[in-house]
């Protein structure tokens, strides 16, 4: 009876720790999220092609560089971004594919205004649906962290982040650079069978070491 306890015992906690760690070891499907490729100092407009997984439909480049550039901090570490209107109203934008169609994923990313910037906004889409919009008033500066869920309907996907401008500024008044973005994630969200499996696990992890216990008791 305590052999079969003690496999029953291992059985469920290499069941547990394979589920947790599946849940929590989710992959990351965007390139180059954080814009720390290529390394470039404190800033450089590059050419399309020249930051992985990115392009600029607005515009035949990109511009990254240090947050500090921007006149922002670094968010959780995270010490680069895009600035998505390097000299207009930028449309930088990247295909993710690997998708699953029918299935949820987690959507990210912190969203920074720049002072001196103009008032402008950002539009975020994902698979040519609009799934959030960001506003800067040109004067503060701080990010903004965003998350949404999202189910896919294709294999591959467009995510795009692109500049507008909120209120008729003119690119005399700045209005040419600003929206930054970073820590750019899509991960997939685990099924609700997947946690059922988990808690299942863990719960009979839980009552294999009561049933230990008790036993250690009575023989004692």
């Amino acid at each position: 009876m305590a052999r079969s306890l003690k496999i029953l015992l291992a059985a469920t906690a290499v069941a547990a720790v394979a589920l947790a760690g599946s849940a929590s070891a989710a992959t990351n499907l965007v390139t180059n999220g954080n814009f720390s490729s290529p390394s470039v100092g404190a800033y450089a407009i590059l050419g399309n092609g020249s930051v992985p997984g990115w392009t600029n439909l607005a515009e035949p480049f990109i511009e990254i560089g240090a947050t500090s550039t921007y006149g922002l901090t670094c968010y959780n570490g995270i010490c680069t971004n895009l600035e998505v209107n390097a000299n207009t109203f930028g449309n930088v934008q990247q295909t993710i594919s690997g998708l699953t169609v029918g299935q949820s994923y987690l959507l990210s990313y912190v969203y920074g205004g720049r002072s001196a910037g103009g008032a402008q906004g950002m539009n975020t889409t994902f698979g040519g649906v609009t799934v959030n919009t960001n506003n800067s008033d040109g004067v503060n500066s701080f990010w903004t962290p965003f998350s949404t869920t999202i189910v896919a309907t294709a294999g591959s996907e467009v995510l795009s982040f692109q500049g507008f401008n909120a209120q008729g500024e003119t690119i005399g008044n700045n209005i040419s650079f600003g929206n930054e973005v970073t820590g750019v994630s899509l991960t997939a969200v685990p099924e609700p069978a997947t946690w059922a499996m988990m808690l299942v696990g863990f719960g009979g992890l839980g009552a294999a070491l009561r049933i230990s216990r008790r036993r250690t008791l009575a023989t004692a």
